[in-house]
């Protein structure tokens, strides 16, 4: 479905004009018009206010589709070939004729027969290898492609033996050699025994030929350091030799140091008898306090490798637990205890939550509540490090809520501090809305933080975090005072009662006014009534009347046209005639309600008025619209 009014002939010449000026580009063009699977396309939606698409787009016919794709194939099999474009090719035989396969085949045998180095011949091999001999790829090879690509990846065979086996290390997962008639494709468990047994036959080749230096070379090669590691070590063989090897890795300087890291997790995680732990110990006391830091961060996180940091200097374990990546799912309810305790002695909440990911009961209600209050107020760790999750947050909120010593008042702060995370997840702030009903002063607490007073002025008190919590803590009150849903004074059955709402309005418009926020209160104490629902069709309910009466000001006649507008969502459909009617709606309500409530119908009254501007306006855009021909 080429989105374009050119021809065929007149894109082919576009085409070829590309491929001489931009090969890199333009190959993955002209390859991506030989799939290697079926095709589906859905057709784009035609610009509605512009004619520049005139003629564009529609049904590509097959005979269109063919002469394009000829035309690529044509440019394709005049390209300079190198492992990647081979490789290309390669992947797509099955969406090949027989003789534009040995076409294929007959590019890859030239390019072969050339020198070429041995990574360039390993890479290619890999993609032979991918594409025609495993498990992936069985449904759809044409006849002869299996012994096909067994020639070729014979002929391929570097003399490097780290190019040799590199595609063993490339991944943690490997995509497993598939003999047709021989392996089961649903036998996992055959497919990783038969990896695992190549993995430990090139590693023994490449250990008993390089040692350390081959191991170190292969992990440079790919992105499975650990899993070189593992293979390593038990190469390695005996406590003293991986002694060794972990000393000389601990000296090298030139290399990727995570992938350096990685290597040596593989190597502690490959000694598998109890001397491990002394094996670990003595070099702890051997290196110097920045080595045995790194060599412990890359032994299991777990308590047998803590109790080991308990023998070693103060220095070590407070480097230790400042720097380790925390990881693991098999924690005791006492390794649950000590992570937290010892991160957050190192200031870094986010990580102890992290870890603690799905443990969430394993950890008991005064811990968890210390565990996020710190993270909600400790900041030191850098930015994008372990973010947390509303997910994670609202179970670990789930599970501090039933927990029986937890009060209403404790989950209420704790859901006011993480209320952007919770506005849309499975908890939300039910403790926060019943708090805020009980009592005002959390509602006023969020309009001092989120607003400056009404004279323009500064409060005499000075945020002791800085103007970064001071921000914090705006954006909270923010997310507070748009979050709350349930009116004050509202009963399990749903309705509101009067008295307690009034009480409330009352002591909240009060406070508000000794902090200096008495307007602003009133605009958000207006846009809290007007979250309330319909009762008996009739809107609002007389409670909501008898406290708008008692308050009768214009700010609050503003927070509750406000507040009621952006309730609304999102518009589908022609707006004009959905706010007309919503016009004559609260026009109606005004009516009715402002016999007994003067201040009230006329806030209706107003709220009509914006939405007959707004239908006005959709009516004189729609007319400019069908003068223009839109």
């Amino acid at each position: 479905m080429p989105q374009t009014a050119a021809s065929v002939e007149e894109r082919v010449q576009v085409l070829m004009m590309l491929v001489s000026r931009f090969p890199d580009v333009m190959w993955e063009l002209c390859i991506g018009e030989i799939p290697r699977g079926p095709r589906h396309a859905i057709a784009n939606y035609r610009p509605k206010w512009r004619a520049d698409a005139t003629g564009a787009g529609g049904i590509t016919t097959s005979a269109e589709y063919a002469e394009f794709r000829c035309e690529a194939w044509r440019l394709l099999v005049s390209w300079d070939h190198d492992p990647t474009t081979l490789g290309d090719l390669v992947e797509r035989l099955p969406n090949l004729n027989a003789n534009d396969q040995a076409t294929v085949w007959g590019f890859v045998d030239t390019w072969t027969e050339a020198p070429h180095g041995d990574h360039d011949r390993a890479m290619l091999r890999e993609r032979i290898r991918n594409s025609c001999l495993t498990r992936r790829g069985r449904r759809v090879r044409p006849e002869g492609l299996t012994e096909r690509a067994k020639k070729a990846i014979d002929k391929l065979l570097p003399a490097d033996l780290i190019d040799r086996h590199a595609w063993l290390f490339a991944n943690g997962w490997v995509n497993a050699p598939w003999e047709e008639g021989v392996d089961d494709p649903m036998d996992w468990q055959a497919q990783e025994a038969k990896v695992h047994e190549l993995r430990k036959e090139a590693m023994a080749e490449i250990w008993s030929a390089q040692g350390l230096k081959g191991a170190l070379a292969m992990v440079d090669h790919g992105d499975a350091a650990e899993v070189v590691g593992r293979y390593a070590g038990t190469c390695a063989g005996g406590t003293a030799t991986t002694g060794s090897v972990l000393r000389e890795c601990l000296g090298k300087q030139r290399i990727d140091e995570a992938k350096l890291d990685a290597f040596m997790r593989g190597v502690i995680g490959s000694v598998a008898d109890p001397s491990e732990s002394d094996l670990l110990l003595h070099l702890g006391r051997e290196l110097d306090s920045s080595s045995t830091t790194r060599l412990l961060r890359c032994a299991p996180f777990n308590e047998h490798t803590w109790r080991i940091l308990d023998k070693l200097p103060v220095e070590v374990r407070r480097a230790y637990w400042q720097h380790v990546i925390p990881y693991g799912w098999t924690f005791s309810r006492e390794e649950c205890r000590e992570i937290i305790d010892r991160l957050l002695e190192a200031r870094r909440p986010r990580a102890a939550f992290h870890s603690m990911n799905l443990r969430w009961a394993s950890i008991d209600a005064h811990q968890l509540t210390r565990l996020l209050t710190a993270v909600s107020t400790v900041f030191d760790e850098p930015t994008g490090h372990f973010p947390v999750d509303s997910f994670d947050l609202s179970d670990a909120l789930d599970v501090l809520d039933a927990a029986p010593e937890t009060t209403t008042e404790q989950m209420a702060q704790l859901e006011f501090v993480f209320i952007d995370a919770l506005e849309h997840s499975e908890h939300g702030m039910p403790n926060l809305e019943r708090a805020v009903e009980r009592s005002p002063s959390l509602f006023v607490q969020a309009v001092r933080q989120g607003y400056r007073r009404d004279d323009g002025t500064e409060d005499s008190e000075e945020q002791a975090d800085g103007a970064a919590a001071e921000q914090r803590a705006a954006y909270a009150s923010y997310g507070l005072l748009d979050s709350i849903k349930r009116v004050p004074g509202t009963r399990d059955d749903g309705t509101i009662s009067e008295k307690r709402l009034v009480r409330w309005v009352n002591e909240a418009r009060a406070m508000c006014a000794e902090v200096g926020r008495k307007a602003i209160g009133d605009v958000q104490i207006g846009a809290l009534l007007s979250r309330a629902s319909d009762e008996d069709g009739e809107w609002p309910c007389t409670a909501i009347c008898e406290a708008m009466e008692v308050v009768h000001t214009d700010e609050l006649a503003e927070g509750f046209v406000t507040g009621k507008r952006n309730t609304r969502g999102v518009v589908v459909g022609d707006p004009a005639p959905q706010d007309q009617a919503l016009a004559e709606r609260y026009r109606r309500w005004s009516e009715r309600r402002r016999a007994d409530f003067p201040f009230v119908g006329d806030a209706l009254s107003r709220l009509a008025s914006t939405y007959d501007r707004n239908a006005e306006m959709w009516e004189r855009q729609a007319a400019v619209d069908k003068r223009l021909g839109r």
